[in-house]
């Protein structure tokens, strides 16, 4: 019970940091996908992570059941829900904009841990998050509102696009956690996850492609992109 517990924490941890430190690549996201297609963008950043990390998945083959495996899988599919959405959302908007939306992701994440594992977290804790969550939303939205003269321009798309982001990560993450809970080491749920992400971003290119989408070729621009944000 106390180890699990000290896991349970742990991804708490994870969930949280990953969730904060995630709004600054909003910016170099919007610079690749401004001159590519956000899947061509998501297939290639997550086919090198997958390549890179294909060693330490094969190293791990002997660990996995039929249930983390399928936790594993799971936690890959959300993740690339939510990174399609995500670099979707940036391209129909701007960073700084996504960056204030996405601000809700700890708080969903919260009440998705406390609803699907059973885990508490006080009431104080629980306002502590979501005042950080407000704080930040000020703290970016109001240079944005000076910038455009108080004029704040709504994307309703990008929007949408980006509450699914939110919805969708804080569920990999607790799949995530099934999993390594359940013996898979982090270094194959990463590239697990990677795979799963390159692939189904590649059969959403595919079929792009066939409705007349043209592939980028690859720049500095996008190199920057792919290799900072994969």
């Amino acid at each position: 019970m106390a180890q699990t517990k000290k896991y349970g924490h742990k991804w708490f941890l994870l969930g949280l940091l990953g969730v904060f430190i995630a709004a600054p690549n909003a910016t170099v996201i919007k610079y690749a996908v401004d001159a590519v297609s956000p899947l061509q963008y998501n297939a290639l950043r997550f086919l090198v992570v997958a390549l890179l990390t294909t060693p330490l998945l094969l190293a791990s083959l002997k660990k996995f059941t039929k249930y983390n495996l399928s936790q594993s899988l799971q936690a890959g599919f959300f993740m690339a829900i939510a990174v399609v959405s995500y670099v979707t959302s940036i391209k129909l908007s701007q960073a700084s904009y996504v960056s204030i939306i996405t601000l809700v992701t700890p708080i969903v994440f919260i009440l998705f841990s406390t609803r699907i594992n059973g885990e508490s977290i006080n009431k104080r804790a629980m306002a502590g998050v979501t005042l950080a969550a407000i704080g930040a939303m000020v703290i970016v939205m109001l240079p944005l509102a000076i910038r455009q003269s108080g004029d704040f321009v709504f994307y309703p798309l990008a929007t949408a696009f980006a509450l699914v982001n939110s919805i969708s990560y804080s569920l990999a993450i607790i799949k995530l956690k099934s999993a390594n809970e359940a013996g898979v080491p982090l270094p194959a749920l990463l590239s697990i996850s990677a795979w799963t992400v390159a692939a189904i971003s590649g059969v959403l290119l595919a079929g792009a492609l066939t409705q007349g989408t043209e592939l980028s070729p690859l720049n500095g621009r996008l190199l920057l992109g792919v290799f900072y944000s994969g």
